[in-house]
């Protein structure tokens, strides 16, 4: 999330069909950045975008056992002095580690523990053994030759502190193996240490209990490694935690051989029947289980729309919804601020229809954002609108009900954060889309509980991480449908993103347009992708009509007298 370009590795990302990740960890981590920097909707594993589904799943890679126990051809000195020093000295216990020279991957830390230990525990010098294999990376890069430097101190540092004319507490190597020559010195040391302090799986863990068919030896390994999410019974360390891995190196090279031939034998067991070629084939199996159509929808392309709108040669009536439509969905709807560019827009386009904004919102709000540029404002999902005509009246006992239910959803909003309650005239919303998901389900789920119980003369509509309360009588449906029985032959276009404008699509006539904005079900007959096409549409559209024709007597407009 830090990077400044997230958006558009996100956005990349989700060209796939399906993501795929080495833990559940990281694909809950890539769902959460989705959501909160692209604000997509989320279902399960599922990320909704405009036109189709992607799943994101976790799919931990294993390893090629088959090649990797192919006998090695070459030389492997390494491997032969690691036979020769234990038979020469059976006293000694192996510590192998194998890692690129990175900073991820703990070296330092790792050899700071195991002098802690031998500081400590006097007892255990000239008994203990770290084979450390480090194969240099990046060395064009100045940090990097910086960095093996310092591993190179701290080697030589403590192989000067402890070492005795037979005895090398380090044996450090820089050298690239063969992945063959690797898993025979696998085979012959007592204890394996993995501890980077960050990795995205580290398959060195799960070759070394591949290598392990006498069901031996005893795994070390970090807490932030992503093979620890599967591999439980190895022992589990802080890099970050210099003591508590000096002691867990101790309890390795000390624990019992029932132990270790009881941990390594689950261990195998999991590694063993789930190698690369299970990995690739349930990536392909799951590709393959998708439906062909992938949920995608078709979209109309906004200028070839307006163009059909326009080629009805009728009067045009438009209601628009706003959230989602004319301005996109935002985390925090007091953001969501007509630009310069919209109002334009909408000033343009008014002059040539008959323009109405049918939103959620306030009037207060719809108000001191587009009064006096020609457009009718309905609020409240057509609750109240500034056309006397066009206001539903709502008695005395109605706006009480919703009094009682706005203060029983407050007490529910307090139990979950990032929930708030809307209290409007004719109607209760409750938001939840700042809520974590889990809380925020819960939460619409006991609004919804709430309201069948004790208010069950109300409707319960479902919308972008919200829900609200209403009595049936009151929706979007009814601008449209005044719109359409004045008497006045026209052409009428309806266009919103979400369930309430449902609503308006059902009331528009066979004859007119119903558009909806997004991939979701719905039954407008026409669809646009995202808000920008909508602008798209509205601005061709009100370039076609004021070529077309001249604006109406402005009698029928009083306020457009001024702005032609």
């Amino acid at each position: 999330r830090i990077l400044p370009w997230r958006k558009e590795i996100l956005k990349g990302l989700l060209g796939a069909d399906v993501i795929g990740f080495h833990t559940s960890e990281y694909v809950d981590h890539f769902i959460s950045a989705a959501k909160e920097i692209l604000n997509l909707e989320v279902s399960g594993n599922h990320l909704r975008l405009v036109d189709r589904q992607v799943q994101v799943d976790h799919y931990p890679l294993g390893v090629d056992l088959s090649e990797l126990s192919k006998p090695y051809a070459g030389e492997s000195p390494a491997a032969d002095d690691l036979r020769r020093v234990k038979a020469e000295h059976p006293e000694l216990k192996f510590l192998l580690s194998v890692d690129r020279l990175d900073y991820t991957k703990g070296l330092a830390r790792k050899l700071l523990a195991y002098e802690y230990l031998l500081d400590n525990n006097p007892e255990l010098r000239g008994k203990l053994m770290l084979i450390q294999i480090a194969p240099p990376s990046r060395g064009d890069v100045p940090a990097y030759h910086e960095f093996r430097r310092q591993l190179d101190e701290h080697v030589g540092r403590i192989n000067g502190k402890f070492a005795t004319p037979a005895y090398q507490p380090i044996f450090y190597l820089t050298r690239s193996f063969h992945p063959q020559e690797i898993y025979q010195i696998y085979k012959d040391v007592d204890v394996m240490l993995v501890t980077p302090v960050r990795d995205g799986m580290n398959l060195v863990a799960k070759e070394f209990i591949a290598s392990r068919d006498d069901n031996d030896g005893v795994l070390v390994l970090s807490e932030f490694a992503g093979a620890s999410s599967e591999l439980h019974e190895a022992l589990m360390v802080n890099p970050y935690d210099i003591n508590q891995m000096a002691k867990v190196f101790q309890n390795a090279v000390e624990m019992p051989k029932p132990e270790r031939q009881s941990r390594m034998a689950a261990l195998r067991e999991r590694v063993v029947n789930f190698q690369t070629s299970t990995w690739a084939e349930n990536i392909l199996k799951q590709i393959r289980s998708m439906p062909e159509t992938l949920h995608k929808q078709n979209f109309a392309d906004p200028r070839s729309l307006a163009a059909e709108i326009a080629g009805k040669k009728k009067p045009l009536k438009i209601a628009l919804d706003y959230d989602g439509t004319l301005f996109p969905i935002v985390r925090v709807a007091a953001t969501a601020i007509p630009d310069h560019d919209l109002r334009q827009i909408i000033r343009d386009l008014a002059l040539v229809s008959d323009l109405n904004i049918v939103s959620g919102r306030p009037m207060h709000e719809l108000r001191s954002w587009f009064a006096g540029i020609g457009v009718k404002l309905h609020a409240e999902h057509g609750a109240v609108s500034d056309e006397e005509g066009l206001r539903p009246s709502v008695t005395t006992a109605e706006t009480q009900t919703f009094d009682r239910l706005s203060a029983a959803v407050h007490l529910i909003a307090k139990k979950f954060p990032g929930t708030r309650v809307e209290r409007k005239l004719f109607s209760c919303c409750f938001h939840y889309r700042n809520a974590e998901e889990h809380d925020g389900l819960e939460a619409s789920e006991a609004f919804k509980t709430l309201v069948k119980n004790e208010f069950p003369m109300l409707e319960v509509m479902s919308g972008k991480k919200a829900v609200e309360a209403r009595f049936p009588h009151l929706h979007k449906g009814i601008v449209v449908k005044r719109l359409s029985e004045d008497g006045v032959e026209s052409c009428l276009v309806a266009i919103g993103d979400d369930r309430t404008d449902e609503d308006m699509f059902e009331a528009v006539p066979e004859t007119g347009f119903s558009v909806v904005v997004g991939g979701h079900p719905s039954h407008a007959r026409f669809r646009l992708r995202d808000s920008e096409d909508v602008r798209a549409l509205l601005q061709e559209l009100g370039k076609i009509l004021s070529l077309a024709q001249e604006p109406r007597d402005s009698r029928e407009f009083p306020m457009k007298q001024g702005l032609r």
